[in-house]
C-alpha cells in the first residue's frame, strides 16, 4: 500500500487570509511583515501545486480521448 498522502487544498486561501490578519493583531509590525511574506510564499505554492494538477488532470484527459 502507498504511504503517499493526497493532500486536500480546500478553502486554504480563506485560511490564508485568517492567518495573515491574526498575525497583523498579534505580532509587532516588523515581525508581521515577515510572517506574512512566508505566508504569502506558502499560498504561491498552493497555487502552483494545485495548477499543476490541474495541469495534469487535462493532459490525462486528452490522452483518454
Amino acid at each position: 500500500m502507498s504511504q503517499y498522502k493526497v493532500k486536500n487544498y480546500d478553502g486554504y486561501q480563506e485560511i490564508l487570509d485568517s492567518v495573515r490578519s491574526i498575525v497583523v493583531r498579534i505580532a509587532p509590525e516588523w515581525a508581521a511583515s515577515a510572517i506574512n511574506k512566508e505566508v504569502n510564499d506558502l499560498e504561491t505554492t498552493i497555487d502552483e501545486t494545485l495548477a499543476g494538477r490541474a495541469d495534469m488532470a487535462e493532459e490525462m484527459e486528452s490522452k483518454d480521448e
